[in-house]
Parts: structure tokens; sequence; C-alpha cells
């Protein structure tokens, strides 16, 4: 049940506040690469 959850946040766009943290909202990025994707999703969101 748990992993067909965790599966499905691949497809959600992040519609509420509690998806995005699931999504990783407050994960700091290690690389320029994670740390675009997440400037991106921050835009996007807003």
């Amino acid at each position: 049940m748990i992993k067909l959850i965790i599966e499905s946040l691949k497809y959600a766009n992040g519609e509420t506040e509690n998806l995005r943290i699931a999504q990783g909202k407050y994960k700091l990025p290690t690389t320029l690469k994670e740390g675009y994707k997440t400037l991106k999703q921050e835009i996007k969101w807003h």
C-alpha cells in the first residue's frame, strides 16, 4: 500500500502543500542539476 502511494507521487503535480512536502520541497540540492530542477518546480508551484 505504501509502495503504491510513493510511486503515485511521481505523477502528482503538487496541488497541495502536503504533496509538495512529500515530493521533497525542503530537500537541499546536492548538484547543480538538482538545484535547477528544484528552482523550476518552485517557480511552477507559485
